[in-house]
């Protein structure tokens, strides 16, 4: 684009030519080539004498608010500016009248309807039909001013969330720090950013980074698309270390080319990784002992109470044989209860890798699994085409088989009747199980997903009360959610979401 001291001299070019054609040929219908062109110019041009403007094209007309140019000829220029301002612009026309200047005059002007806004104005001396006036060209600075309000506006913005950020925010241009926030002066363990500004960022790099700090560095500076992201260790103001997730972002500082870095403090978050890993491995070695080392007295207990019914239960009373009943089922109820506290803790610690997993296929494994308890009762189990997830299939496989067996155990007078649906379109698909059994009372909805928790008495209904839980805790790792709802025409509707949709 054009300086506007280029643009004045094309434009003092342009006038000349045309004064020239208009005063050897005034009598011309047709206005000549360089009348044309200043007048479709996008600048505001005026030619004035004494301040009594002689000429001015399209775009002055715009500015001031004429309906045409030719009703602004004879007005005073000055009119056009606000009293406050009109001193400024009478002593540098004065200046204009002799010499040119490429130094543009910012000042404020009048629309006729009393409007004021921002203009810059540059001025020059020609000859116009044989005397000298002034050639003014003007430009609207409004646009301009509301572009640079914004601007400085959105600058304090950004500025402000800089400093409220959690995470340290520092500026370097590969030699010494220029800006750090709050934030970043309290990681690093100073009092002020002057005990960090214009040090080198490597002082707050581990030795053994210190080269790779400055090969990322380097090459996000020479970069403007360039950024890096990696954990390692730093150095606080003391000397002392900890870890950090570090992005690196090329950006213009002052118009030279700087690195943005955001600094996350992670060792406690590490720290805490660590020992959820040492509590996990804990559960598992737990996990092993109730599944190995806990069952197999109770298995024992079960199978010499068994024993002593079989060779001695004749010799028994109705109350002895009572007691090794209870014994009997209430050592199988710990085995069942163990091994859905086992089933439980490993939905977390077990769990596969996820992978694409056909909902279809799941459903039909899950069927198979309950096909005694369908055939038993009677059941009748359907599905609808069903999407592909990305997930863990023995665990989604547990979730359909424990609603699905749930469907069939709490069953009402008639035979039931499960169905497995799809409900909305993509993320906001959620998934259905819906059955026509006895359903659940509103305020136990929330409950139900608790761990132990039962609605009926055990001899009614068997279970340890795991069960939905389970499904609570598979769902959630699947990053989805779990709830309840009255089915129409009576019993539950089971919805969950599976967020991770692959078809």
């Amino acid at each position: 684009m054009a300086t506007l001291g280029e643009q004045r001299a094309r434009i003092s070019s342009l006038a000349e030519e045309f004064e020239q054609r208009a005063s050897t040929n005034p009598g011309a219908a047709s206005e000549g080539e360089g009348e044309r062109i200043v007048r479709h110019l996008p600048e505001a041009v005026v030619v004035h004498c004494r301040g009594e403007i002689l000429y001015a094209n399209d775009a002055t007309a715009r500015l001031f608010g004429a309906d045409t140019p030719a009703a602004l000829v004879g007005r005073s220029i000055i009119s056009f500016v606000p009293d406050e301002d009109r001193e400024l612009v009478k002593e540098r026309t004065r200046l204009w009248e002799d010499a040119s200047s490429d130094a543009p005059l910012k000042h404020r002007s009048l629309r006729l309807d009393g409007t004021v806004y921002d203009v810059e104005t540059t001025g020059t001396p020609i000859d116009w039909k044989g005397g000298r006036a002034v050639l003014l060209v003007t430009r609207d600075l409004t646009e301009r001013s509301r572009t640079a309000a914004a601007l400085a506006e959105s600058e304090d913005i950004y500025r402000r969330l800089v400093e409220l950020l959690p995470d340290a925010v520092y500026i370097h241009n590969g030699k010494e720090i220029l800006f750090i926030n709050p934030s970043g002066i309290t990681m690093f363990g100073a009092k002020s950013a002057d005990e960090i500004v214009g040090r080198s960022p490597l002082d707050f790099s581990h030795a053994a980074d210190k080269g790779n700090v400055v090969a990322r560095a380097s090459n996000v500076l020479r970069h403007k698309d360039s950024k890096e992201s990696l954990r390692r260790r730093r150095l606080r103001v003391d000397g002392s270390e900890y870890l950090a997730d570090v992005s690196a972002l090329h950006i213009v500082w002052n118009g030279a080319p700087a690195v943005l870095v955001v600094v996350q403090d992670v060792t406690e978050q590490v720290r805490a990784s660590e020992e959820l890993r040492r509590s996990n491995a804990e559960l598992e070695q737990f996990a092993y002992v109730a599944s190995h080392d806990l069952q197999e007295p109770l298995r024992t207990v079960a199978s010499y109470c068994q024993l002593l019914e079989k060779r001695y239960g004749t010799q028994l009373d109705t109350h002895g044989r009572e007691y090794l009943n209870f014994a009997v089922s209430g050592a199988k109820r710990m085995q069942h209860l163990i091994t859905d506290l086992l089933a439980f803790s490993r939905v977390g610690t077990r769990g596969k890798p996820f992978a694409p997993v056909d909902l279809g296929t799941v459903f039909g494994d899950a069927v198979a699994n309950l096909d005694r308890a369908i055939q038993d009762h009677a059941a009748q189990v359907s599905c609808d085409s069903m999407p592909t997830v990305s997930g863990d299939a023995v665990q989604l496989t547990q979730l359909f088989q424990n609603l699905i067996g749930n469907a069939i155990k709490f069953r009402g007078n008639a035979a039931p009747v499960v169905r497995v649906g799809v409900d909305g379109e993509g993320e906001a698909r959620a998934f259905s199980i819906v059955d026509n059994g006895i359903g659940i009372e509103a305020q136990h909805r929330e409950r139900i997903f608790q761990i132990f928790q039962r609605l009926h008495e055990r001899d009614k209904y068997e279970g340890t009360g795991i069960g939905l839980a389970v499904c609570k805790k598979i769902v959630e790792r699947h990053g989805g959610r779990i709830w309840v709802e009255d089915a129409p025409g009576g019993g539950c509707a089971f919805r969950f979401t599976l967020p991770g949709l692959a078809a």
